[in-house]
């Protein structure tokens, strides 16, 4: 909730105000990332907020503000979220007379609640949950443990129930009622977490097995893009991991084995990953020579075909290496990746095996064979064969291959396997120092070469911030003008270059705004007047705001904004 840099400063200020007088009543937290709460203002206003994980996604006040997204209500209600962690209070002010707070809602209930019968409480629930389908199946879901004892039986009937809740209203789960379905289901998970630390293997079975079973099928119908639903199966996967290197005995093993080939043979994963975890947790816990025979067959069961890569091939091979080294020994591992060596991790593994056991010459063959390969089949496999022969070269002190290498991945803007500036370090200590400058030239003229706008700029600024070559990152920033490069820069030329750097602020603030006509436009611009302000240049600024105000006299929020500077 890093809100203060995404709020007009006035309405911060006011909202840090209503805060620390105490105008927010007590929020309610409604549960599934919804709060509600009551602030006294001229009048009594609710503040509704939506939570989805520390990202504020909804956010409402029935407050008449509209000049801005946000009100002083609602400012005031994410301070009081965040009172602990910014370590502020909501004492009234000094000679401020506190309003007497309202009894909120959840307080009303809760009082209502202990004055009921519990005869009217029966009935109260009865009529609702006959009324309300979603309530009805929440309530079943919340108590099916009175009506089930087989943990088998409890964990899917609850799982059911509140499948049934979040599409209670038509046959789909709407995004939201995902995220409620992902929140319940998530709630039995961990419970079989703490159900398998305790020692109860079959619970944790089965709780994995009905969240798989159910979640599965609800994927079909539903829209998982918060991932909700798929990261409850990820979980329940995780838990049959958990499992599968546990301690345990024949009943279980037998049986994990048995729904983990059963999971895979009937194709019900097909096309998730889950497909393939189900085939190596299965040879984490395979023993006879039968489940031995079912892992081979299902193993071979993938075979290559004519298109250049094939996923499901490769993973099978992967795993087969592993299958092997489990049932045959490291040695006929090592021989079925070498007669299968066009498979990249294949490949990768016995070069890392390789430099493990010190054997640079065979490591650099292997590496320098799947650059040519990958040159001919897979172009963008060729840098992780080239971070291997760096590796190489490291171990065995060869500055020139370093130097080769380190250049390229810096020219190219592969920050793949490490950041650029562990290139650029590398190429200090294997470059000459009477050589250095000539070298650093070279780079700039291959990265401007490639004229490619995106990495360019980010590739020359770096490098000429860490050169130290101020006059250049000016040049750079004026040749790529955007509030994020000036500000960038601004870090590293605002004692040296302050004038220059606010005459960039000023000419792209008066082309944004040539561009864009709304309040946040508005915003975005004043936000970086204040930055020729905190550059020293306020003459500059009151001309800028002038200026704006001339060119733009029909633009009232741009002028409102612009008198808040």
């Amino acid at each position: 909730l890093n809100f203060e840099q995404q709020i007009d400063e006035t309405i911060l200020k006011r909202g840090l105000s209503y805060f620390k007088k105490g105008c927010v009543e007590e929020v309610d937290a409604l549960g599934h990332g919804d709060y509600e709460a009551t602030v006294e203002g001229t009048d009594t206003y609710t503040v509704r907020l939506h939570l989805d994980g520390d990202n504020v996604t909804e956010l409402s006040c029935t407050c008449p503000y509209d000049k801005g997204p946000v009100c002083k209500h609602m400012a005031a209600v994410l301070f009081h979220l965040q009172k602990e962690k910014l370590g502020i209070e909501n004492l009234p002010e000094q000679g401020t007379r506190r309003k007497p707070k309202k009894e909120s809602d959840t307080q009303l209930m809760t009082k209502l609640v202990e004055q009921l019968s519990r005869e009217d409480l029966q009935t109260f629930v009865r009529q609702i949950c006959v009324q309300f389908k979603d309530i009805r199946q929440l309530f079943l879901a919340q108590h099916m443990q009175l009506q089930y004892s087989s943990p088998k039986e409890l964990y899917s009937r609850k799982i059911e129930a509140f499948i049934k809740m979040c599409s209670a209203n038509q046959n789909f789960i709407e995004y939201r009622e995902a995220q409620i379905l992902g929140d319940h289901v998530e709630s039995i998970a961990n419970e079989a977490d703490t159900k398998l630390k305790n020692g109860d293997q079959w619970a944790a079975l089965y709780a994995a097995q009905a969240i798989i079973d159910n979640m599965i099928d609800a994927l079909s119908y539903a829209d998982d893009s918060s991932g909700a639903i798929s990261s409850c199966i990820e979980h329940a996967f995780d838990i049959l991991s958990s499992l599968s290197q546990s301690d345990l005995d024949q009943t279980i093993r037998q049986e994990l084995f048995r729904l983990l080939v059963d999971y895979h043979s009937t194709n019900k994963l097909q096309g998730w990953d889950w497909h393939f975890t189900c085939l190596d947790l299965a040879i984490n816990i395979v023993e006879s020579n039968e489940e031995k025979a079912q892992v081979k067959n299902l193993l071979g069961a993938f075979t290559p075909d004519n298109t250049a890569w094939n996923w499901d091939y490769e993973q099978a091979q992967i795993l087969t290496v592993k299958f092997i080294r489990k049932t045959e020994g490291n040695k006929a591992a090592t021989r079925f990746m070498e007669d299968h060596i066009s498979i990249p991790e294949l490949r990768a593994t016995l070069i890392q095996e390789a430099i493990e056991k010190s054997d640079y010459a065979r490591a650099e063959q292997l590496a320098t064979d799947g650059v040519k390969e990958a040159q001919e089949l897979a172009p963008n496999n060729i840098s992780r064969w080239l971070d291997f022969l760096l590796t190489i070269y490291i171990h065995t002190d060869n500055d020139q291959g370093i130097i080769q290498i380190a250049t390229s991945m810096l020219v190219n803007h592969n920050e793949r396997f490490h950041p650029m500036e562990f290139y650029y370090t590398l190429l200090q200590n294997s470059v000459p120092p009477k050589q250095w400058q000539t070298h650093v030239d070279k780079i700039i003229a291959a990265i401007r070469a490639q004229k490619d706008y995106w990495s360019t700029y980010h590739s020359l600024a770096r490098i000429y911030i860490w050169e130290n070559r101020r006059d250049d990152l000016l040049a750079l920033v004026r040749q790529y003008p955007t509030f994020s490069h000036i500000a960038q820069a601004e870090e590293y030329l605002a004692d040296s270059h302050a004038e220059q750097l606010s005459e960039l602020y000023k000419e792209t603030i008066l082309l944004f705004l040539q561009q864009n006509v709304n309040r946040s436009a508005y915003q975005e611009a004043c936000r970086y007047i204040r930055h020729i302000i905190k550059l020293g240049q306020r003459p500059m600024a009151t001309e800028l705001i002038r200026q704006l105000k001339t060119l733009y006299p029909t633009r009232r929020a741009l002028l409102e904004e612009l008198n808040n500077v």
